[in-house]
């Protein structure tokens, strides 16, 4: 998990997904491992997608649509912030609640619960 920086200010110090925004003629299974390593500086690999979520309003700053991806990632790395996130970390799924969670990212992490 990544914890955000100061934009969108409504989520700061939140922990969040590593992701971010598709560049202009990227591939979406290219964008994920390129937004991982840039927010974690883990090397991600086999991208496989888990939901998508796009409710108008999930997003304070646009409309925007979110592709959750699975990776496989080698365990035994160390993360470590980079791009806007201002933390990076291992984070047990128990430890993470509405109150502490940026956005609609808990509805994802309801979702890895009921398949764990």
């Amino acid at each position: 998990m990544i914890k955000r920086g100061r934009s969108p200010p409504e989520w700061e110090g939140l922990w969040a997904f590593p992701g971010g925004f598709v560049d202009y003629g990227e591939d979406p299974l290219d964008a994920v491992i390129r937004e991982l390593r840039e927010e974690t500086g883990l090397v991600g690999r086999s991208p496989v997608l888990f939901s998508v979520l796009g409710s108008p309003g999930r997003d304070p700053r646009k409309h925007c649509v979110g592709l959750f991806y699975t990776v496989d990632v080698d365990q035994g790395a160390e993360p470590l912030a980079g791009d806007d996130a201002i933390q990076a970390k291992w984070v047990g799924i128990n430890e993470l609640n509405r109150e502490n969670v940026a956005g609609d990212h808990i509805e994802i992490i309801e979702m890895i619960r009921d398949v764990a």
